[in-house]
């Protein structure tokens, strides 16, 4: 697992406003979200629920529904006193009660010839899910079906179980499920190597996916390039030499080490098809330019760049 460790902690402020109205300042990634919470606990219409973004202060994943409670709470306590009110986690507490990534547990059985090639694999996948189902499932999904990495296995079965625990929730970080499953596919080609002693980057070449392959979920392969882009890389690098020269390095070293490493990564991504809107405004004394967008600035430099 990993911990979230945000630049700024769990925040929010809520403000009420006009006609029995509440304007929430939320850290969060998804003020569409945090809107519809507060709809919810408050039951006031969506017209009455203003929710805005400056920047997140850090997300990563942390801020997509971990940001619900103390936008929330916030939003009752300003409805009940009829007063400003903001929080903001302490450290400590933002750590304690908010999860961060989940933790895996495996268990595997994988089959290979002598050149290390992958003939047959099946992965049981446990997940450290925290006491509600929170991002369980979504990141479950991501784990399974980026499971396969870059390197194609003939006959391939993967599982994942979610397990309720009494901890607090777990949440999305960066890449969910899939930074656990890409380790466990790596894993695979170290303890293989490991097994014939052969390099651990033979191996991996001996299994990348080649061109008009299919995916275990039935996605044909197109466009592969991940045999020149390595082989490549170990052109520029002078990669062969590179670890000759760590291998000296350490042979001459007792407590200082050097390692060098090289490893591969597909990463599929898409557009989810999120409305996005801009609008537009323009002086007519000066022709200055008022830009107002519904995306979230999360350090990406959204702001910036618009």
């Amino acid at each position: 697992g990993q911990t979230h460790f945000f630049m700024e902690t769990q925040t929010c402020m809520a403000v009420p406003s006009e006609n029995d109205s509440l304007y929430v300042h939320s850290s969060s990634q998804g003020p569409v979200d945090i809107r519809a919470a507060v709809m919810r606990a408050t039951s006031l219409p969506g017209h009455k629920v203003t929710v805005s973004t400056r920047r997140a202060g850090g997300g990563f994943g942390g801020k997509l529904s971990r940001s619900h409670p103390i936008a929330v709470a916030c939003a009752l306590a300003a409805r009940i006193t009829n007063r400003p009110i903001k929080a903001q986690c302490s450290r400590t507490t933002d750590m304690d009660m908010f999860g961060g990534r989940h933790a895996f547990y495996m268990e595997y059985r994988v089959g290979f010839d002598n050149n290390g090639k992958i003939l047959a694999l099946d992965v049981d996948f446990y997940q450290h899910g925290g006491h509600t189902y929170e991002a369980n499932f979504g990141c479950m999904s991501m784990c399974l079906l980026w499971a396969d990495n870059a390197y194609y296995v003939p006959n391939y079965t993967v599982s994942g179980f979610s397990c309720k625990t009494n901890t607090p929730s777990n949440t999305a970080m960066r890449s969910p499920g899939v930074f656990n499953s890409v380790w466990q596919m790596e894993y695979m080609m170290e303890l293989i190597a490991n097994q014939l002693g052969l390099e651990p980057d033979t191996v991996r070449a001996n299994n990348f996916y080649t061109e008009g392959q299919l995916t275990p979920y039935q996605q044909p392969v197109t466009n592969i390039t991940i045999q020149r882009v390595w082989s490549e890389l170990q052109t520029q690098s002078n990669y062969s030499q590179v670890k000759t020269d760590v291998a000296n390095f350490n042979a001459a070293n007792k407590w200082r080490k050097q390692g060098v490493h090289m490893t591969a990564v597909k990463y599929g991504i898409t557009d989810p098809g999120n409305a996005v809107s801009i609008l537009l405004n323009i002086s007519s004394d000066d022709g200055s330019i008022v830009v107002s967008h519904t995306g979230v600035e999360l350090g990406q430099g959204i702001n910036t760049k618009v």
